[in-house]
């Protein structure tokens, strides 16, 4: 098992963890998980993505809606 982290590098951190338990690290690419969602275009991207309709969608919609219109427009809007 390894232990989860969040922040600053935390792929290198998960990497230590796995080849020094001695097992075979496996690097996957995908998209639509890899987004690190810190700021309003973050939600916006994630919302590109044209997932089907349920909770994560419907919170991102609601914190761009709440976010301040300088943030929202610096970024693009939807």
């Amino acid at each position: 098992m390894i232990q989860l982290r969040f922040g600053y590098d935390s792929f290198t951190f998960h990497s230590a963890q796995v080849t020094g338990q001695g097992l075979a690290l496996r690097i996957l690419e995908n998209d639509a998980i890899a987004l690190d969602i810190d700021e309003p275009h973050d939600l916006q991207r994630f919302l590109t993505y044209h997932l089907s309709d349920g909770d994560s969608t419907r919170v991102a919609r609601d914190l761009l809606g709440a976010a301040p219109a300088e943030l929202k427009s610096s970024s693009g809007a939807l």
